[in-house]
C-alpha cells in the first residue's frame, strides 16, 4: 500500500514537472480548459431521462427542508404573538404606574407649605421619586421591546415571503419537469417508426442504367420510324456477266508474272 502511494505521488510529480517544462506558466490554464471540455463532453453524454430524474430528486430533497422552515415560521409567529401580548400588558402597567405617579404628585401639590417638614410628606416625596424612576425604567424597557418586536416582525415577513417564493418556484419547476418529460415522450414516439436504410449508390447506378436503356429505346424507335433496317451482311449489288469477266481478266493480267526471255542459238 505504501509503495502504491509512493509511486502515485512520483507519477503525479513527474507529470507536473513535465507539464511545467512543456507549457510553462500556461500549464494550469491548459489543465483547466481540458477539465472543462472533458466535463462538458461527459455531461452531454448523460441521457436526458437521467437528468430529469436527477431534477426530480433535487426537488424531492427540498420537501423536508421546506417543512422544517414552515415549522420555524409557525414557531416564530407564535413567539411574535406572545411578545405583542406581553408588550400590551406592560403598556397597561406603565400607564397605571404613570397614573399613580400623577396622583402622588397631585397629592403633594395640594398640601400646605406648613406641612413641608412633616415626615409623612418627605416619605411621599421619596416614594414619588422612586415611582418616577420605576416609570422611566419601565418605559425604556417597553421601548426596547417595541424595537425587538418590529425587528422580529420584519424578519418574519421576510421569512414568509422567502418560503412562499420557494414553494411557488418548486411548483413551477415541477411543471417544467412535466413538460420536459412530455416532450421526451413525444420525441420517442416520433422516432419509433421503421428505420429505412437504402444504399444510395445502388439507386444512382440503377438510375443511370435506366437512363441509358431509355436512350437506346429512343434510338431504336427513331430507326424503325425512318424505315432503316440494320443488317450485318448486306447483299452485294447485282453485276453483269461481261463486267465480271472483264474485271477478272484485267486483274489476272495485272498480277501475272512476266514471261522469261527466250534466246535463239546461232
Amino acid at each position: 500500500m505504501f509503495k502504491l502511494i509512493k509511486w502515485t505521488a512520483v507519477g503525479v510529480g513527474g507529470a507536473l514537472i513535465l507539464g511545467g517544462l512543456l507549457f510553462g506558466t500556461d500549464m494550469f490554464g491548459y489543465a483547466s480548459s481540458s477539465y472543462k471540455q472533458f466535463r462538458s463532453k461527459v455531461k452531454s453524454a448523460v441521457p436526458v431521462e437521467l437528468e430529469i430524474q436527477r431534477a426530480r430528486d433535487l426537488l424531492a430533497d427540498l420537501v423536508p427542508e421546506l417543512k422544517a422552515n414552515i415549522v420555524l415560521v409557525a414557531q416564530e409567529e407564535v413567539a411574535v404573538d406572545e411578545l405583542e401580548k406581553d408588550i400590551a400588558r406592560e403598556r397597561l402597567q406603565v400607564a397605571a404606574a404613570r397614573d399613580r405617579m400623577r396622583g402622588m404628585k397631585d397629592t403633594l401639590a395640594v398640601r400646605p407649605v406648613a406641612y413641608a417638614a412633616d415626615q409623612g410628606r418627605s416619605r411621599q416625596v421619596e416614594a414619588l421619586a422612586m415611582q418616577l424612576e420605576r416609570v422611566r425604567l419601565a418605559e425604556k424597557l417597553l421601548e426596547g421591546k417595541d424595537r425587538v418586536l418590529a425587528a422580529r416582525k420584519q424578519s418574519l415577513d421576510t421569512a414568509i415571503q422567502t418560503l412562499k417564493s420557494a414553494q411557488v418556484r418548486k411548483i413551477e419547476l415541477e411543471g417544467e419537469i412535466e413538460r420536459l418529460e412530455h416532450d421526451v415522450r413525444l420525441m420517442k414516439l416520433e422516432n419509433q417508426g421503421p428505420r429505412v436504410c437504402v444504399e444510395q449508390s445502388s439507386l444512382a447506378k440503377a438510375e443511370r442504367l435506366v437512363t441509358e436503356l431509355r436512350k437506346r429505346l429512343e434510338v431504336a424507335q427513331k430507326v424503325l420510324a425512318s424505315g432503316a433496317v440494320i443488317d450485318e451482311n448486306p447483299p452485294a449489288p447485282p453485276v453483269s456477266e461481261e463486267e465480271i469477266i472483264c474485271k477478272v481478266t484485267a486483274y489476272l493480267d495485272e498480277t501475272a508474272p512476266p514471261a522469261p526471255a527466250v534466246t535463239l542459238a546461232r
